[in-house]
């Protein structure tokens, strides 16, 4: 069983017990039919509303990169399934009152005095456990919502090693004709060109082209580097990517040690690399690796700079290593631009299309994103993830705050003589408070604990839907059940005033 499994049946549950434990207490079957009637549609309508506007929002809330936002909505077929539910649910759940309704137990009732069969211990019990179950379940709720959104702050909070805002990205990617045993075609000078070009565009702050796939793009090319005279464990390789010379301007990449590549990096010129952080540790531990020579593809170069590690493939992947060499001193087929701005990077994208078609002439521009879409589509599914369960979270707190506010509301008008028989022999407004707080927290220490070992039994499941977090996490615990306390208290708290406030003589002499 999933997670998603488990959100949906204590999702249902919930509904239902909140449907048992609101409409029966109140006397619903007692009412006459059209007033009944009058409140189930009236029930209905607000619910079909309240449907409407909470999908508008979740799809208005939904971070780009999600497939098919645009089908998600609440059609007739939707709305037909949820009231057969909602109906079915209402008749199981009824028919135990109504049976107890059909067969009184005269000494029962009698026993229950003034209050009537329909106050009678088993009812209490009854609702006291629905209440209980209610409470149980928007524990589970609301823990699972405590670990997403710790894991999806978790995942917003790791530095990327670039900076997103303003970069427009794209592909100008020529068509290559398949070829045996050739070498590909080096289109290196075309994109300097470009890349020129786009720099001279109003608006443009740095221009850059890479090779070997984008940050966070989840594409990358491996090869194996060598320092002379040692040897390195590096058994996945590293990862290499070539670059104009304002490649790590452009990105907002930090420069660590040494220099950036500058356009006399040229071919016919000393071949130079510049390596991440973590590759220099690597290859270079406790050394500076300025002015080593590695070798790449049997080719020595020179390091000529360390630059800030970036997430190549995910945030949630931790950095590889990383080399990078000079669009001109590689073979370049296939590349990616990025773009800096002073503003909207759309802005630039129909002078950056120009520039393309005159460098590349029926070549179509590609994958037109800026950097702060693909970072959202990168989280997309742990934001999808956290809204959710917060959405299912909140849903479960309110339902529990009104059942327990509905039963202890309930429980105070039907205990009216008790209270007021307690106030006129000396009782105080502070200890019928107390006497009332201390019933409805029986029941949400009892949902408390039932509900906290359920969370901690099912949190193994969303384990792997995690990031930087334990299932077990105590601080989720805490704050789901922190979070609950507070809500009853609130809940608990009108009751118990109203409870205080009554008149002794008033009470006595309505019984």
């Amino acid at each position: 069983m999933t997670t998603w499994h488990i959100i949906l049946i204590a999702s249902a549950a919930t509904l239902a017990l909140k449907l048992a434990g609101h409409l029966v207490p109140a006397g619903f079957l007692e009412r006459e039919r059209p007033a009944r009637i009058a409140d189930l549609l009236t029930v209905a309508l607000l619910a079909a509303l309240i449907a409407v506007w909470a999908v508008q929002m979740l799809r208005a809330s939904m971070p780009d990169g999600v497939p098919r936002v645009a089908s998600i909505a609440v059609d007739v077929r939707v709305l037909c399934v949820s009231a057969l539910l909602a109906l079915i649910t209402g008749l199981i759940f009824g028919m135990y009152p109504a049976l107890q309704l059909s067969r009184p137990d005269l000494t029962t009732a009698l026993k229950d005095g003034a209050r009537g069969a329909s106050a009678g211990a088993g009812r209490r019990r009854v609702r006291n456990a629905l209440v209980v179950a209610e409470v149980a379940l928007a524990v589970v709720l609301l823990v699972g919502a405590a670990l997403f959104i710790g894991s999806f702050a978790r995942l917003v909070q790791i530095d990327p090693g670039f900076t997103t805002g303003n970069l427009l990205t794209l592909q100008v990617a020529p068509r290559v004709p398949p070829t045996t045993g050739a070498e590909p075609p080096d289109f290196a000078a075309s994109y300097e060109e470009l890349v020129d070009r786009i720099s001279g565009t109003p608006g443009v702050v740095d221009a850059a082209l890479i090779a070997g796939g984008l940050p966070l793009g989840g594409s990358m090319s491996s090869t194996s580097m060598t320092v002379p005279g040692r040897t390195v464990e590096d058994p996945d390789g590293i990862s290499i990517r070539r670059v104009t010379p304002r490649y790590h301007r452009a990105m907002g990449i930090p420069l660590k040690r040494g220099r950036f590549f500058e356009p006399t990096d040229r071919a016919g010129g000393p071949n130079v690399a510049i390596i991440s952080e973590l590759a220099a540790s690597r290859y270079f531990p406790g050394e500076d690796p300025i002015g080593k020579i590695v070798q790449i593809r049997k080719l020595d170069r020179t390091v000529v700079g360390v630059v800030g590690d970036v997430h190549q493939v995910s945030l949630e992947s931790a950095p590889i290593t990383e080399v990078y060499l000079p669009v001109s001193q590689a073979i370049t087929t296939f590349g990616e631009l990025v773009i800096r701005t002073s503003g909207n990077p759309y802005d630039v994208l129909p002078a950056v299309k120009a520039a393309a078609l005159q460098v590349f002439p029926d070549v179509p521009v590609r994958s037109v994103r800026t950097m702060e879409e693909l970072y959202s589509r990168r989280v997309a599914q742990r934001r999808l993830n956290m809204l959710l369960l917060g959405l299912f979270g909140l849903l479960g707190l309110v339902i529990s705050a009104v059942g327990i506010y509905g039963v202890v509301a309930y429980s105070v008008s039907q205990r009216t003589r008790e209270i007021g028989v307690r106030m006129a022999l000396g009782a105080t407004r502070s200890s019928v408070v107390g006497m009332v707080m201390r019933s409805a927290g029986l029941l949400v220490g009892t949902g408390l604990l039932v509900g906290g070992a359920g969370a901690w039994m099912l949190s193994r499941t969303a384990e792997r839907f995690l990031f930087g977090l334990q299932s077990h996490d105590l601080r989720a615990f805490a704050a789901a059940i922190v979070t609950l306390l507070l809500a009853a208290v609130l809940a608990s708290v009108i009751p118990a005033r109203r409870a205080a406030g009554v008149d002794p003589m008033a009470a006595l002499r309505a019984e």
